[in-house]
Protein backbone atom coordinates (compact mmCIF):
# COMPACT_ATOMS: atom_id res chain seq x y z
CA UNK A 1 0.00 0.00 0.00
CA UNK A 2 2.39 2.64 -1.32
CA UNK A 3 -0.67 5.02 -0.97
CA UNK A 4 -0.47 6.95 2.32
CA UNK A 5 -3.79 6.56 4.24
CA UNK A 6 -5.60 6.50 7.25
CA UNK A 7 -6.03 3.08 8.68
CA UNK A 8 -9.81 3.16 8.31
CA UNK A 9 -8.88 3.41 4.74
CA UNK A 10 -6.70 0.52 4.33
CA UNK A 11 -10.19 -1.87 4.37
CA UNK A 12 -11.55 0.53 1.37
CA UNK A 13 -8.54 0.26 -0.64
CA UNK A 14 -8.11 -3.60 -0.10
CA UNK A 15 -11.87 -3.79 -1.27
CA UNK A 16 -11.32 -2.21 -4.43
CA UNK A 17 -8.00 -4.05 -5.00
CA UNK A 18 -10.55 -7.06 -4.64
CA UNK A 19 -13.11 -5.57 -6.94
CA UNK A 20 -10.56 -4.92 -9.88
CA UNK A 21 -8.59 -7.88 -10.05
CA UNK A 22 -9.01 -10.66 -12.37
CA UNK A 23 -9.48 -13.97 -10.54
CA UNK A 24 -6.34 -15.40 -9.33
CA UNK A 25 -4.62 -11.63 -9.59
CA UNK A 26 -1.81 -10.63 -7.59
CA UNK A 27 -1.66 -8.18 -4.98
CA UNK A 28 1.62 -6.04 -4.08
CA UNK A 29 1.36 -4.37 -0.68
CA UNK A 30 4.46 -2.54 0.73
CA UNK A 31 4.19 -0.58 4.08
CA UNK A 32 5.95 0.23 7.15
CA UNK A 33 5.19 -1.73 9.95
CA UNK A 34 4.96 0.43 13.33
CA UNK A 35 2.19 1.32 15.49
CA UNK A 36 -0.13 3.48 13.56
CA UNK A 37 -0.35 6.16 16.42
CA UNK A 38 3.02 6.67 15.34
CA UNK A 39 1.89 8.32 12.39
CA UNK A 40 2.74 12.13 11.47
CA UNK A 41 4.60 14.27 9.62
CA UNK A 42 8.22 13.52 8.53
CA UNK A 43 10.34 15.61 7.38
CA UNK A 44 13.06 15.28 4.38
CA UNK A 45 17.20 16.39 4.31
CA UNK A 46 15.72 19.23 2.25
CA UNK A 47 12.96 19.88 5.19
CA UNK A 48 9.73 18.81 2.92
CA UNK A 49 7.56 17.48 5.41
CA UNK A 50 5.16 14.56 4.13
CA UNK A 51 1.99 12.86 6.29
CA UNK A 52 3.15 9.53 6.98
CA UNK A 53 0.87 6.86 8.09
CA UNK A 54 2.28 3.46 9.49
CA UNK A 55 0.82 0.07 9.43
CA UNK A 56 -0.06 -3.04 11.66
CA UNK A 57 1.63 -6.03 9.73
CA UNK A 58 -1.54 -8.24 11.17
CA UNK A 59 -4.12 -5.61 10.81
CA UNK A 60 -3.39 -5.34 7.01
CA UNK A 61 -3.06 -9.42 7.15
CA UNK A 62 -6.60 -9.71 8.53
CA UNK A 63 -8.15 -6.98 6.32
CA UNK A 64 -6.74 -9.35 3.05
CA UNK A 65 -7.71 -12.52 4.82
CA UNK A 66 -11.06 -11.11 4.92
CA UNK A 67 -11.40 -10.49 1.24
CA UNK A 68 -9.97 -13.56 0.21
CA UNK A 69 -6.46 -12.76 -0.57
CA UNK A 70 -4.01 -15.41 0.16
CA UNK A 71 -0.84 -14.51 0.66
CA UNK A 72 2.11 -15.69 -1.26
CA UNK A 73 5.31 -14.05 0.23
CA UNK A 74 6.26 -12.01 3.14
CA UNK A 75 9.43 -9.84 2.96
CA UNK A 76 10.28 -7.82 5.84
CA UNK A 77 13.18 -5.30 4.80
CA UNK A 78 14.71 -3.33 7.73
CA UNK A 79 17.25 -0.62 7.84
CA UNK A 80 18.40 2.41 9.32
CA UNK A 81 16.87 6.37 8.72
CA UNK A 82 18.56 9.38 8.58
CA UNK A 83 18.07 10.09 11.92
CA UNK A 84 19.84 6.48 13.32
CA UNK A 85 15.96 5.27 13.95
CA UNK A 86 15.41 1.47 12.19
CA UNK A 87 12.12 1.12 10.48
CA UNK A 88 11.22 -2.46 9.14
CA UNK A 89 8.97 -2.08 5.94
CA UNK A 90 6.73 -5.62 4.88
CA UNK A 91 5.85 -6.36 1.38
CA UNK A 92 3.43 -8.49 0.75
CA UNK A 93 2.57 -10.28 -1.91
CA UNK A 94 -1.44 -12.29 -2.11
CA UNK A 95 -3.60 -13.80 -4.74
CA UNK A 96 -7.00 -13.51 -5.02
CA UNK A 97 -8.64 -16.43 -4.23
CA UNK A 98 -12.08 -16.16 -5.57
CA UNK A 99 -13.98 -13.01 -6.54
CA UNK A 100 -17.11 -13.06 -4.81
CA UNK A 101 -17.58 -9.08 -4.70
CA UNK A 102 -18.08 -9.67 -9.01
Amino acid sequence: MDEYQKISDSSILISNCKCLLNPKGLLYSSFVTQDYRKSGYISSCTGDRVYFYYHNLENIKSELAKYSFKKTKLFSIHYKKSNGSREMKSILITKNINNPLL
